[in-house]
């Protein structure tokens, strides 16, 4: 019928996605990381105060904005990734929520990750077996990556707090 569909505008985005780090431990097939790795000054972390002066605006402007502080790099290779989403959340943002590889979702980052209130987490496994993981991920944690999912799940449960995952 030669209609379009046009979005509505809103007065302030919908969702923030913020680039914590362009750091990863994985060159997986799919991913631009692992070609745009080898340019000069590619790795790094984003500056804390800056990342901290964007939650203040998006707290102020909009605290039901969906904030990921995760755009291509792994969030969890940032040492104070959960201390960054606690104060997200202080500054009343409603849904904090991140994409991560799994691979280093250790205890101690699981519970920093429970205790600073992250609503969301997104773990990239891409496959149903070991040897199609091995072919993406070029990686073989696959079994690692499984075991951190679930224990993160029981560990929510068992702090009594509900923490959607998607895998």
């Amino acid at each position: 019928n030669g209609t379009r569909f046009i979005p509505p505008l809103t007065p302030f985005p919908p969702m923030v996605l913020i680039d914590t780090t362009s750091r990863c431990n994985l060159a997986c097939s799919h991913c631009p990381n692992s070609v745009l790795s080898g340019d000069v000054g590619f790795w790094g972390d984003l500056d804390r105060d800056l990342y901290f002066k964007i939650i203040d605006e998006v707290a102020a402007e909009a605290p039901e904005t969906l904030v990921r502080p995760f755009n291509s790099g792994e969030p969890l290779l940032r040492k104070d990734i959960a201390e960054m989403i606690g104060y997200a959340k202080r500054k009343g943002i409603h849904t904090v929520s991140i994409t991560t590889n799994g691979t280093v979702l250790n205890q101690r980052v699981r519970a920093a990750l429970i205790q600073n209130g992250l609503d969301h987490m997104e773990v990239s496994i891409d496959a149903v077996s070991a040897g199609t993981y091995q072919k993406i991920r070029r990686s073989d944690l696959f079994d690692k990556v499984v075991e951190n999912t679930l224990a993160y799940i029981r560990e929510s449960k068992a702090h009594d707090v509900r923490r959607k995952v998607s895998v």
